[in-house]
């Protein structure tokens, strides 16, 4: 995922030639695949790439409007999650992951977190077509702890977790607590690793490397979620859109592979 300056036919047929079942796409207009205004022949032609290359679309990465102090702000989130989900319809997509906004913004947490519950389960509500709505944890946003009191909050089966162990990492989080109440919720995997080193474009003090070469447990994080009882899709978060040091796709694409069949043999 976050293929750089990739058309979304280039990004599909190079998650078929090295070996990938799957693909997240993303609905965005900074780079992204897609986008809100992309038309319904744009739609269908990626959706019929997908099926002639013989990749499934593991879900779509939305890039939403978010709540805040305004009741305008959480009209626009769910007409904004309502529409991403529509193109997911479209694309057959089984999920779409939403970003959370960050609750320690404009309001205190617990009316901002409940005010998102609100606008999810109404979400949910007026779509009954089985696609699910993720979140995933995120350095900004929600720990994976307060994401899933989140989902419990909910309550909706289609309402689940992107857990993303680098950024439990990140946020300093106890994994041993976090893996206990993840399993059961998680959707999906974002598989990415990091060194403690300032990475001065997105603000943060740790700079992504490719799985295995940093501190994130991934072994044991995939064993946590139940190793290969894990029915979702494992997707290796290559960020290569935000993370200009990441290795090439020539490098990067094919070292994941042989990095996952490694540490699941």
């Amino acid at each position: 995922m976050g293929t750089p300056e990739w058309t979304a036919r280039e990004a599909i047929e190079a998650a078929s030639k090295y070996g990938y079942t799957g693909i997240d796409l993303r609905i965005s207009n900074f780079k992204g695949e897609l986008n809100l205004s992309s038309s319904e022949r744009e739609i269908l032609e990626i959706k019929d790439i997908l099926t002639s290359e013989n990749v499934q679309l593991a879900g779509l990465l939305c890039y939403n409007e978010v709540g805040g102090a305004t009741e305008k702000s959480w009209q626009k989130m769910k007409d904004s999650i309502l529409k991403h989900l529509e193109i997911g319809l479209k694309l057959n997509s089984p999920s779409i992951r939403i970003f959370g906004g960050n609750p320690h913004k404009e309001l205190p947490f617990e009316d901002y977190t409940k005010r998102l519950a609100e606008t999810i389960a109404t979400v949910l509500e007026i779509t009954g077509n089985g696609i699910y709505i993720l979140i995933q944890n995120h350095g900004g946003s929600y720990t994976a702890q307060e994401a899933i009191s989140l989902i419990k909050m909910v309550d909706n089966k289609r309402f689940r977790l992107v857990f993303s162990p680098d950024h439990s990492v990140m946020m300093k989080e106890n994994l041993k607590e976090v893996y206990t109440i993840a399993k059961p919720l998680t959707y999906q995997i974002y598989v990415s690793d990091v060194i403690p080193a300032r990475d001065e474009k997105n603000k943060r003090d740790y700079t992504a490397v490719l799985p295995g070469r940093g501190i994130v447990p991934i072994k044991e994080a995939y064993k946590a979620m139940g190793g290969k009882e894990f029915k979702g899709f494992i997707s290796f978060k290559w960020e290569k859109i935000w993370q200009e040091n990441l290795e090439e796709p020539e490098v990067a694409l094919p070292y994941f592979i042989e990095y996952w069949e490694k540490i699941t043999s």
